[in-house]
This record gives structure tokens, sequence and C-alpha cells, in this order.
């Protein structure tokens, strides 16, 4: 039971990514017909930069939190499957809370930074500084 499941995660998993890339194949070819390139030799992409938010976001450690629970109490413990798979939702829901929270006071902590710094500039810049030095002052 369990096997097949796995098994079917991973072939849902390949057919989404595969499907993915099929659209976006065809999404290119689509856009190359619309620009009219004529015969344009295939460039070869370069791997995108993803712009990295603030705070940085763990998204997979919340699932893996409640994956890993769930399978220590399974096979280390030996509860049965359904309350182990509970209590491994019940801490994914807890490591979201717990990352969502984190999150919130380090974005917090930068937006009091930001006002205060703005706050300096402002001052400096009415005390007559040059724009300059009211950065170098902040």
């Amino acid at each position: 039971m369990t096997a097949a499941l796995l098994v079917g995660l991973l072939a849902t998993g390949v057919i989404v990514l595969w499907h993915g890339h099929r659209v976006r194949r065809l999404a290119d070819a689509r856009l190359a017909d619309l620009l009219s390139i004529a015969d344009a030799a295939p460039v070869r992409e370069e791997p995108r930069r993803a712009i990295q938010p603030f705070p940085p976001r763990y998204r997979v450690a919340v699932p893996a939190t409640g994956v890993l629970t769930a399978a220590a109490l399974w096979l280390l413990v030996g509860l049965p499957v359904v309350v182990a798979a509970a209590f491994g939702c019940l801490f994914a829901v807890l490591a979201h809370l717990v990352e969502d929270y984190r999150g919130e006071q380090q974005a917090a902590a930068i937006e009091a930074q930001l006002a205060a710094a703005i706050y300096l500039m402002v001052g400096s810049l009415r005390a007559g500084a040059s724009l300059l030095a009211a950065f170098e002052s902040a």
C-alpha cells in the first residue's frame, strides 16, 4: 500500500514536471511564430537567477518536518499509520507557524531599521547636508 502510494506520488511529480516543460516549450514556439523569427539558431538559455525574498523562506522545511515526524513515529515508535500521519500534519502546521512568525519578526526589524534610516536622512537633508552626506550618515 505504502509503496504504491509512493510510486503514484513520484509518477505524478514526473508528469507535472514534464507538462510544465512541454507548456514552456510550446509557449516559446508560439512566441517565436508571433514575432516572426525565421530560422533563428536556438539560443542556449542562461540559468535564471531568482531574486531571493527577504527574509529567506524555507518552504521545503514545513512538509519535510511533517513527513519526517510521521515516518519516525510510524517506523521507530510503532504507531499506526493514521495516527503517525495525524501527528505529522500537526508538526507540519506547527513548523509553518514557527517559520511564519520568524519571518514576520525579521521583516518587522528591517522595516523599523529602514524607517529610522529614512528619518535620519530627512533630518540631515533639512539641516542642509548634501544627499551623499545624508546617505553616509544613515
